[in-house]
């Protein structure tokens, strides 16, 4: 079995960490409550703010009750998904960073694949290890961390996975960089963001209920369908609603001269990015199995 240890670093120095999740640089001691390694640092303000929103409601939830099968068999219907499996080899060592509740980590982890889905937010992580418990997936392995700082080794992964994250923190190009640190040479970078043109419907939905205090949210399918379900419906409508940060693909693309780096601008193989899907402006991946 591979030891998590192996993929993981001190988030402030970089140094390794030993068993009882010391590090050997600096001497920090961290800590791996219910089985989750917890490597976050304080972030700024923006981000603390981010974290506390997705610890009060994780984003996107689980069914009750749910199935192996019946996760799989809804990932199933995004092609997206699909494609990103077909894509990744069997042996991959991937990293979802800002995974939320884990469900594509959840969704890719087959054959001899090693996952690590990182988030900052706990509350997030455990509904993700809740489920793979449920679902006896045994190789995804959830760790509390932020992406500026991240407790993760540096050029150690085949596959860096971050959909829906990027366009959520105080300066996405970057939160871009940073995700190019982690990426083993010759391997691929996945990032994506909200498109702008996708994000216009749901843009105007979001004033209408703001204008009504949320009593009124025209023409969502998603909170339709959840309607019987409140913790899920809830969890969509603060996600998609009431984000306390959002940029547009636009807004993320921008160059700031003084913050760009070779890292930040890359745009070809080792960069690229999901489509929205289902008219939301959501990123594939984040609806890929909710």
């Amino acid at each position: 079995m591979t030891d998590l240890r192996a993929f993981l670093a001190c988030p402030a120095c970089r140094g390794e960490l030993s068993s009882e999740w010391t590090c050997a640089g600096c001497g920090a001691r961290f800590t791996a409550p219910d089985g989750i390694p917890n490597l976050r640092l304080t972030g700024d303000p923006k981000t603390e703010i981010v974290r506390q929103f997705y610890d009060r409601t994780p984003f996107p939830g689980y069914p009750p009750n749910d199935t192996l099968s019946a996760f799989r068999a809804r990932g199933d219907r995004s092609q997206f998904a699909q494609l990103l499996d077909r894509a990744i080899r069997a042996d991959a060592r991937i990293v979802e960073i800002g995974c939320g509740t884990g469900q594509m980590s959840l969704y890719l982890a087959r054959a001899d694949r090693m996952i690590i889905a990182a988030d900052l937010s706990r509350a997030a992580l455990e509904l993700g290890v809740a489920a793979a418990r449920r679902y006896a997936v045994d190789h995804v392995h959830f760790v509390e961390t932020d992406l500026h700082r991240p407790g993760l080794k540096p050029a150690s992964f085949d596959i860096v996975y971050s959909s829906g994250v990027l366009h959520h923190t105080p300066n996405p190009r970057l939160a871009f960089a940073a995700l190019t640190q982690l990426v083993r040479p010759g391997g691929i970078v996945i990032a994506g963001v909200y498109n702008t043109l996708a994000r216009v419907p749901l843009r105007l939905r979001r004033a209408v209920a703001r204008f009504t205090r949320f009593r009124v949210v025209p023409f969502d399918p998603v909170l339709r369908d959840r309607r019987h379900e409140p913790a899920r419906r809830d969890a969509w409508l603060r996600d998609q609603y009431q984000h306390p940060e959002e940029r547009s693909q636009a807004q993320c693309s921008k160059t700031n001269p003084e913050t760009s780096s070779p890292a930040t601008r890359m745009t070809g193989p080792s960069s690229a990015g999901s489509r929205s899907s289902g008219g939301c402006g959501r990123s594939a991946a984040k609806v890929a199995c909710s």
